[in-house]
């Protein structure tokens, strides 16, 4: 035993595997590794060695072992992975992170809890490091490199660091809380020109803690084209980070046939991505289409728990339109108006019972006033029967919500590779006001409700529910009303592919809508890629069921999910059942494709079959787009307005 222990090479192997025990140990508590410049290390069977400062992000349980190069053990271990054609790499990245999983057991989970362990430690410091683009991680044992990223590298301008650290406001000597640490990871996330962020303890002492945030961003620049028909498409043109300044400057150039000029700037704006720290987004904008011109400025900040108290947004606009039939019924051309609007809102976040911040999510009420006001300078004759929308108006409005919600974050929602959170809790909101226009006085009441639940066997559910109307001589009038439901199904993993399903279901009502207005049942409202407007009237239902498949196709950082879909719906006037009305349904399939890295991160292309379609409208579409809509899931109060009836 002496001897064994008086061997310098045996006793240097004993070392390694002491110091093997204290980093597992280490790992358990904590997913990242630090490593010196021109360290080396085993993971994975395999023998690598830094050529900087580097941070190693381990999945859960992963083997770890910190290597001495002079050692027996690493010389041994070398020349091992040598005859066994294992590889032995160089290092030359600041932050190395090992690859997700494709199950779906980490599904629709609330990543807040793994900071409970934390809770109440004082904040050190915040480190901000930031990878390379590209795909970069360990997979079957080789590390390799992706060469299209490193030429994207060699362009790309990184966000600035003073850029990631004034969207933080979790700071250095605060507490420890769950909630706010995940909140502001998401946030962080769910900026344009940042592909990912997370946040990972580092140098846990007794009291305290230091914290590591690993943001990557997306290439900023990106060119798009959209084709919205066959008699219209588009190219996008955008670069949202602005000389790495997190701004976004942004085109579009439209070809449009039967128009003067047919190629025309459908879009230009140019916007500032929290000025001064303050969290206010600014933006200028110019926008275009064959029946509308639009002029804008803005800023302002939505509503963000415990990032700030005051919310609210004030807005300058020119609009030029012509108007839809329903508006001048009685003209045998087309009408237009240009008009002005000027609309400021604000709100106040007042946080309650905060001696529950450690151990729940925070509950919030938020009251908020708005006024809007709108000057025409040019429209049709109007009279008392005309529609609102023509009529000169300012009108008021005050709402009092309460907001008390959770998230949940999944990689697998209408498409896969990208961390999306959803709303889980309970939002309600009352509305009042008053509308003075030329002619009618009217004071307003609303009511909104939002529910989300997530359970392990049914997967997420959502519901909300909407209802307003002017009160005019003692009647509703413009009112509507509106309910949803969505439900999220639970994903199913079968070998290296996923599945799970997605139904919809909606019903709007319009109340006394004395104007000419009216729902419609088309691409806009109801079935997807339907363009006529035949298909109107004052109430409808319509429903969504998408079948969605989570592939582990891969392609230059694209990820494939293939889904099918089917649509129905129904429309008709009130007072008769909605469901003696005309079926109409869709039938199709499509693929979305996700880059991590890209600033125009989705594509969608989908083909769709209406076996009911107008006389001179085809019974097929295809469209492709940069957008994967996924309305219903925000929770967020914003200003108060009434009802929209659409």
């Amino acid at each position: 035993m002496c001897r064994f222990f008086s061997d310098h090479k045996h006793f240097g192997l004993i070392l390694i595997l002491l110091a093997f025990y204290f980093q597992n140990a280490s790992v358990k508590a904590q997913d990242t590794v630090f490593l010196k410049k021109k360290s080396a290390f085993y993971i994975n069977d395999s023998v690598y060695r830094t050529k900087s400062d580097t941070i190693i992000i381990l999945k859960p349980g992963q083997k770890f072992l910190p290597l001495n190069k002079d050692s027996v053990f690493y010389q041994t271990l070398s020349n091992r992975a040598n005859r066994n054609r294992i590889l032995a790499e160089l290092l030359d990245l600041a932050i190395r992170q090992t690859p997700a999983s494709n199950t779906v057991q980490g599904d629709l989970i609330d990543e807040s809890k793994k900071w409970d362990e934390y809770k109440g430690l004082i904040i050190s410091d915040i480190i901000i490091k930031q990878p390379p683009i590209g795909e970069f991680s360990f997979i079957d044992s080789a590390l390799y490199a992706n060469k299209l990223a490193e030429i994207v590298q060699f362009f790309h301008t990184y966000t600035k660091p003073e850029v990631i650290r004034k969207n933080l406001y979790i700071k250095k000597g605060d507490t420890i809380n769950p909630w706010n640490l995940t909140d502001n990871e998401r946030y962080i996330r769910n900026l344009s020109f940042i592909e990912n962020a997370r946040f990972y303890p580092t140098q846990v002492s007794n009291d305290s803690i230091e914290l590591l945030l690993v943001v990557q961003d997306k290439i900023a620049y990106g060119i798009f084209p959209v084709f919205h028909s066959a008699n219209r498409q588009s190219l996008k043109i955008r670069n949202s980070n602005f000389l790495g300044f997190g701004n976004e400057l942004g085109l579009s150039v439209t070809n449009e046939k039967n128009t003067k000029p047919e190629v025309y700037i459908s879009d230009l704006h140019f916007k500032i991505s929290n000025f001064n720290k303050t969290f206010i987004q600014a933006k200028a904008a110019y926008s275009r289409s064959s029946s509308e011109t639009h002029l804008s400025m803005e800023a302002g900040r939505e509503y963000l728990a415990n990032a700030y108290q005051l919310a609210g947004n004030i807005e300058l606009s020119y609009n030029d339109t012509d108007l839809q039939d329903w508006m001048t019924p009685n003209s045998d051309f087309v009408e237009s108006t240009a008009y002005f609007d000027a609309n400021v809102w604000a709100g106040y976040q007042i946080e309650l019972d905060k001696k529950k911040r450690l151990s729940m999510r925070p509950a919030y009420i938020f009251p908020a006033a708005a006024i809007y006001n709108r000057y025409h300078i040019d429209r049709p004759f109007i009279n008392l029967d005309s529609n609102l929308f023509l009529s000169n108006q300012s009108s008021f409005y005050a709402s009092l919500s309460l907001l008390s919600q959770d998230f949940i974050s999944t990689e697998k929602l209408l498409a896969q590779g990208l961390k999306q959170t959803l709303p889980v809790g309970l939002g309600l909101t009352f509305t009042s006001g008053y509308m003075f226009s030329e002619f009618y006085n009217m004071p307003y009441l609303g009511f909104s409700s939002i529910y989300a639940i997530r359970t392990n066997r049914l997967g997420y559910l959502i519901a909300n529910l909407k209802f307003g109307t002017f009160i005019h001589k003692q009647h509703m009038r413009q009112g509507a009303f509106e309910a949803n439901i969505s439900h999220l199904g639970r994903a199913y993993e079968t070998g290296r592919y996923g599945f799970r399903i997605f139904t919809g279901l909606r019903y709007t009502l319009g109340i006394n809508r004395v104007t000419y207005d009216s729902l419609y049942l088309n691409n806009t409202h109801g079935i997807t890629g339907l363009s006529t407007d035949d298909f109107k009237g004052f109430q409808r239902i319509n429903a969504e069921l998408e079948f969605i498949l989570y592939t582990p196709w891969r392609w230059i950082g694209f990820y494939f999910t293939p889904y099918f879909i089917a649509e129905a719906g129904l429309i008709g006037r009130p007072g008769r059942s909605v469901f003696k009305n005309r079926f109409i349904s869709a039938f199709g399939a499509g693929i979305r494709l996700r880059n991590e890295f890209l600033v125009f991160s989705s594509i969608q292309l989908r083909f769709l079959f209406y076996p009911h379609a107008p006389a001179g409208d085809s019974h097929w579409s295809i469209d492709l787009s940069d957008e994967i809509d996924f309305e219903y899931f925000d929770f967020n109060p914003g200003a108060p307005g009434p009802v929209k009836f659409e």
